[in-house]
């Protein structure tokens, strides 16, 4: 006899991680969003960040699945294996689930781990502009121009001056 498939809801619109999820994944440079079956597949580039995935093969779970440094899949599932597991087939390439369907998401967890993903898979580049963002919003939003009146003035003044 086959395993017994767990009972499973979509969640409602209300309830549904993907739009936070989204926001989180698609805020690092060059991510795209893919559809993928019941799923949806974050994109670094061409190189897969993140999974989103519902119901994978009647798991009865939503999950983010990604990519992490070696160690930290087991560390994660021991600390929490409520929260965390390793998922199949890429688990063993180091891949840790994340449930966000069993308790209220833990989001700064979420945005970390798939930050740790993006710094693993991204190209040197998109890693770049990820630590130039960080930079520029720990400046305050980087260089400040001087208002635009004082500078027109100023060259209206000077041109005045040369004139006379």
């Amino acid at each position: 006899m086959g395993a017994k498939k767990k009972a499973f809801e979509k969640p409602s619109k209300k309830n549904d991680p993907l739009p936070r999820l989204k926001k989180i994944c698609l805020a690092l440079p060059d991510v795209t969003a893919e559809p993928a079956y019941e799923h949806t597949k974050f994109l670094v580039k061409k190189k897969t960040l993140a999974y989103y995935t519902v119901n994978h093969h009647g798991d009865g779970m939503l999950a983010l699945l990604v990519k992490a440094a070696p160690g930290v899949q087991g560390t994660l599932v021991e600390g929490d294996p409520e929260t965390f597991f390793v998922p199949p087939y890429i688990g063993k390439q180091g891949w840790v689930g994340m449930r966000l369907d069993h308790r209220k998401p833990d989001w700064s967890a979420v945005e970390a781990l798939v930050e740790d993903s993006f710094l693993l898979v991204a190209p040197k580049r998109s890693i770049a502009a990820l630590e130039s963002a960080k930079r520029v919003s720990r400046r305050g939003g980087g260089p400040r121009a001087r208002p635009r009146a004082t500078r027109s003035r100023a060259r209206h003044s000077s041109r005045g001056a040369a004139r006379t």
